[in-house]
């Protein structure tokens, strides 16, 4: 189902980028810079920053490249004495036991279509990408002594739908909604010595706003 999930996309993009290349030279070039959220299936909420460059074709299909990176850090701190100085100044003394950090780097190829609408200055849009998606994870227990290092990769895909307010010819504001499907995983070794592997699914639903810059990028 994943694999197919991924062709599907995939055509489209060709289909779109067949369609689009002979105009190439003539389009304008775009930047846009993005915050948002995403919520993975199997890591907990959290933020992401991000940046697009790529073609715009008559203000119409946008097609380029994409690189988000998600981060997620999570600290359990706990205060174990109260000082007072000769002054009157109170400090306290905190504990670090637990520092977990995740990292996700999506970078994907993709395509946009916006929508024509009449004396408006608002362009809702569709869109998708695929690409390759890198999972970068760093767990550190002061209380057990544990601290590990963990790097999982996979092909990940996007759709995403939204609406663009053009402020000028040249810029323009946009929230978008997006789901993200990918399983990175790793290899791994058993006692058995059959092949394995260890997964994590950071699928998920998100959402982004930011700003398009014509005349800037690729």
């Amino acid at each position: 189902m994943e694999s197919k999930k991924i062709a599907v996309i995939l055509l489209a993009l060709v289909v779109i980028g067949a369609a689009v290349v002979p105009a190439f030279g003539q389009a304008k070039p775009f930047t846009q810079i993005r915050f948002g959220t995403l919520d993975p299936k199997d890591a907990k909420s959290g933020l992401m920053l991000g940046v697009r460059t790529g073609r715009d074709f008559d203000n119409m299909i946008l097609v380029g490249f994409s690189a988000d990176l998600f981060w997620r850090s999570y600290t359990q701190e706990s205060a174990i004495a109260d000082s007072v100085t000769p002054g009157g100044t109170v400090y306290s003394t905190v504990q670090l036991s637990v520092d977990y950090k995740t990292l996700i780097l999506p970078l994907m190829f993709t395509a946009d279509v916006k929508i024509p609408v009449e004396n408006s200055p608002i362009r809702p849009y569709f869109g998708g990408g695929i690409g390759y998606e890198l999972l970068f994870n760093r767990e550190n227990n002061f209380e057990e002594g544990i601290s590990d290092s963990r790097f999982y990769s996979g092909f990940g895909y996007q759709f995403q739908v939204g609406a663009e307010y053009e402020m000028s010819p040249n810029a323009g504001f946009y929230l978008e909604g997006f789901y993200n499907g990918c399983k990175a995983k790793r290899g791994a070794s058993t006692a058995t010595g059959l092949p394995t592997f260890e997964e994590v699914d950071i699928s998920g639903l998100g959402f982004r706003v930011g700003v398009t810059l014509k005349g800037w990028g690729i």
